[in-house]
């Protein structure tokens, strides 16, 4: 194996985890509107200045549930 290939190989292991660190960014995005949806529905955002907001978080909710989904099945246990 020549140095050329060595330095080749060290530049797609970087590629490799930068992939995977973006792809776990990315990835979390999913959770993120799960987990605000749910508070939006209970409430747990601080005390309440206007009515409930009750329909936002039920968009939110599922959307985030259903993202999680795509991605898992998208990229397989």
């Amino acid at each position: 194996m020549t140095r050329t290939d060595r330095d080749h190989l060290k530049i797609l292991a970087i590629c490799h985890y930068v992939m995977g660190g973006l792809c776990f960014v990315f990835g979390s995005f999913p959770g993120i509107y799960l987990v605000m949806g749910l508070a939006i529905i209970n409430g747990d955002l601080g005390p309440p200045q206007q009515p409930a907001n009750g329909p936002n978080g039920v968009l939110y909710a599922p959307q985030g549930g259903g993202g999680g989904l795509l991605q898992l099945t998208a990229t397989g246990p």
